[in-house]
């Protein structure tokens, strides 16, 4: 894993498969947002970061991000996320994790057979962690539960996949495109100056997050784009400014309402 200062409180830890979580500490406790695919030991990382009593959140429980869970007793999460975890932490998505990764299941049987922890019901509330305070914001879009969370004293905005580069919004289980874009203008209210996201390392500044959102119009372009393993789903791609990217799911957008 490979970890990178954002500032005196918040450190982004990368996992092998590219895939970034982040580690607020306050004076009295810690917050992990996010657990990854799970096929590294996270509490030797977060050990070497801090002493300091570690809480586990997500900000959706897809298996990229959810995996992890396995290495903890005690996970928060909106309730909304529950079925998106039963389905992702599976014993075949693990199988397929391994594959895709090039691994030989004959070697991670613990990986495949341990118990995934009961997720704990997360608020929207804001942690207190000493001197620094965590926002939790629920913002359905990538999944119906996914959570954004504010860094108070740091200004910094954790979006978990609910903002990318490229964001994905054409699973099964993502709301419509209008529905999303609503839900996301009303994280804009919110008193953030920069913003980390899932699976593109370091800090952007927010205009990159108000150029995203203002694009996602009923005049912008967008194209077809296939995914072999979703062939019910018409995906497609609208390209925005700084080339980031969003592909929805065609078929749930009403675009007289973007």
């Amino acid at each position: 894993m490979i970890t990178s200062s954002v500032s005196n409180h918040v450190v982004q830890i990368t996992d092998g498969r590219g895939v970034n979580l982040t580690l607020v500490m306050g004076m009295r406790s810690a917050l992990l947002i996010d657990t990854g695919y799970g096929l590294e030991p996270i509490r030797p990382v977060l050990d070497s970061l801090t002493t300091l009593p570690v809480q586990i959140v997500l900000t959706h429980a897809h298996h990229d991000h959810a995996l992890g869970c396995m290495q903890f007793e005690n996970v928060l999460a909106f309730p909304e996320e529950q079925a998106v975890y039963e389905h992702y932490t599976c014993r075949e998505r693990r199988l397929k994790v391994l594959s895709a990764a090039g691994l030989q299941a004959e070697s991670y049987e613990a990986y495949l057979n341990s118990q995934m922890p009961p997720l704990s019901t997360l608020e929207e509330d804001r942690f207190d962690l000493g001197e620094i305070h965590v926002q939790t914001v629920k913002v359905p879009g990538h999944t119906p539960g996914s959570a954004m969370f504010l860094v108070e004293e740091e200004r910094l905005l954790i979006t978990g996949d609910n903002w990318n580069p490229e964001t994905w919004l054409f699973f099964p289980e993502a709301l419509p495109l209008h529905i999303y874009k609503q839900n996301m203008n009303t994280v804009m209210s919110l008193p953030f100056d920069k913003v980390l996201c899932s699976h593109h390392r370091g800090v952007y500044p927010r205009c990159v997050l108000d150029d995203f959102l203002s694009h996602i119009r009923s005049d912008a372009s967008y194209s077809r784009m296939p995914f072999p393993d979703l062939p019910q789903i018409e995906a497609m791609r609208m390209v925005l400014p700084e080339d980031q990217v969003i592909v929805f799911d065609r078929e749930k957008c009403q675009f007289d309402r973007l």
